[in-house]
């Protein structure tokens, strides 16, 4: 049997569990917009900048 081969990672791409755990805060509860002028943008942008 072959082995199929992904190689349109620029629409997608699989997503390691604890990756997607981490994450899964930011779908829920944290989903401001972090280029955003409010306060509770700081949130995300604060984690965005620890994570680079």
């Amino acid at each position: 049997m072959k082995r199929s081969i992904y190689m349109d990672y620029a629409a997608t791409t699989f997503v390691r569990q604890g990756v997607l755990d981490e994450m899964m805060l930011y779908f829920k509860e944290n989903f401001a917009n972090p280029s955003s002028l409010y306060s509770f943008s700081e949130i995300n942008k604060s984690a965005i900048k620890l994570a680079r």
